[in-house]
């Protein structure tokens, strides 16, 4: 099936999310001696080793990164109330996306909030 000239920039878009988050991810745990790839799969806690205040510097770098200091972190991290068990980093980067496409007014391709995104992926305390 051929895109369409409106998917394509959506999906030029993800890529540059992903590049950006798997960037200052690769940042914060620089000095880490993990030999762990850093991918849209990578899982933020069980493949990392990301602690809470590891999670807390990450959130910071990408609203810097991304100019977004409205954009809730606790949104990812929280779902119904219950912290989520781990994050992926193509999770993150699918919750980048939303928000900034909701900025620009943008309907999303699938309907979804970022909360439901990561309802589906499961919940729990970390």
């Amino acid at each position: 099936m051929m895109q369409t000239h409106e998917e394509i920039p959506g999906a030029v878009a993800a890529g540059r999310t992903l590049a950006s988050v798997v960037a200052t991810i690769e940042n914060i745990i620089r000095d880490w001696d993990l030999d762990q790839p850093v991918e849209a799969g990578t899982r933020l806690v069980a493949d990392l080793g990301f602690e809470s205040i590891d999670l807390i510097q990450m959130a910071a770098a990408l609203e810097q990164e991304f100019g977004r200091p409205n954009f809730s972190f606790a949104d990812l991290l929280i779902v119904d109330g219950r912290y989520v068990d781990d994050l992926t980093v193509g999770q993150i980067c699918e919750a980048l996306d939303l928000h900034m496409g909701a900025l620009r007014g943008r309907p999303q391709r699938d309907g979804r909030t970022h909360g439901a995104a990561m309802a589906a992926a499961g919940s729990g305390p970390f």
